[in-house]
């Protein structure tokens, strides 16, 4: 059903790219005339690596970045791009929350990830955007509170010999 979603909403997309030809290709490939999910064209929807999913169009594979690279994907393709960000002191923002049933395990381990992925890139100047019970509508419970507190006692907790420049946040 999560695949069914990401393709309802990756409907009005243009940016797609052939994977045989590395073409960009500008079409709503993903759009369908009516707003109901069961009315989708079978496209066999797949999520692949580096946050990019691919379609089958009339038998043409195509490939389109749904949403940032994975942390836990080092790929050292991504070094020049964050050997840039850290030349130009360009903070980066995380947005750390998978809107799963275990928030707060997810949270945790991508806080872990995280915190992975600042040893590699100590002088890229990061920020966390979202925490647990940061959505408005969803107060959060007691135990999202005390994760909050916890991934933020982590985040923060740099020691002073680091050379990085992960911005510490406030403990309530």
């Amino acid at each position: 059903m999560r695949l069914k979603f990401w393709q309802y909403h990756s409907r009005e997309w243009i940016d797609f790219w052939r994977t045989d030809t590395g073409e960009h290709v500008g079409k709503r490939l993903l759009e369908f005339g009516s707003d109901f999910i069961d009315d989708m064209p079978d496209v066999g929807f797949r999520v692949t690596n580096h946050g990019q999913a691919e379609i089958t169009v009339d038998g043409v594979s195509y490939r389109m970045q749904i949403y940032p690279p994975s942390l836990t994907n080092n790929d050292p393709t991504f070094g020049a791009l964050w050997r840039m960000v850290e030349e130009r002191a360009l903070p980066v923002f995380w947005f750390l929350d998978d809107r799963a049933l275990d928030r707060v395990g997810l949270f945790m381990r991508r806080v872990a990830e995280l915190d992975e992925w600042t040893r590699l890139h100590p002088d890229v100047p990061c920020v966390i955007t979202h925490g647990l019970g940061a959505g408005g509508n969803h107060p959060p419970d007691r135990r999202a509170r005390g994760a909050d507190t916890r991934a933020r006692k982590a985040a923060g907790a740099r020691r002073a010999s680091d050379a990085g420049q992960m911005a510490r946040l406030p403990v309530r």
